[in-house]
């Protein structure tokens, strides 16, 4: 049955990357030329990660894992931009990140820290989860300070 989800999955994706191409082509006089291009290199890494994926059974734990550090990463340079350790461009927000806005900032962080939540209540091993918890707790004290709309949320 996983198999069968797993093609839907598959098939719907196919399916947007249809849609997204024929709409280009029907509107690309108003597009930027270089959508197509982003796009593009958006499926191909989904196929690419699709096919990892397949061959490789534990490569969700390595991509958590990267996903955790990535948002330690941000956290502790917001952590940073919010201690006056590091600038930020912009005297309202004390901490962007390195996004120089603080509400893209802030999703990252949501998203990362809902993937990293999910994982983290479903099946993680001992290690994962020391690392999810060490990539969360300096991401929940980091968000309220974006004054985003999604720190609240």
């Amino acid at each position: 049955m996983k198999n069968k989800t797993i093609f839907n999955q598959d098939a719907l994706i196919i399916l947007l990357f249809i849609i997204s191409v024929f709409s280009w082509f029907v509107n690309k006089e108003n597009a930027n030329p270089l959508s197509i291009f982003r796009h593009s290199s958006i499926w191909i890494i989904y196929i690419i990660f699709r096919f990892i994926q397949y061959r490789y059974v534990n490569i969700d734990c390595i991509m958590i894992i990267v996903v955790s550090l990535i948002c330690l990463y941000e956290s502790l340079l917001g952590i940073f931009q919010i201690f006056s350790y590091t600038r930020t461009e912009y005297l309202v927000h004390p901490c962007m990140g390195t996004f120089n806005n603080p509400g893209p900032y802030a999703g990252f962080l949501v998203t990362c820290m809902s993937i990293m939540i999910a994982y983290l209540l479903q099946h993680a091993q001992n290690f994962v989860k020391i690392i999810i918890v060490i990539g969360l707790v300096p991401s929940l004290v980091v968000l309220p300070v974006t004054l985003s709309r999604a720190a609240f949320i």
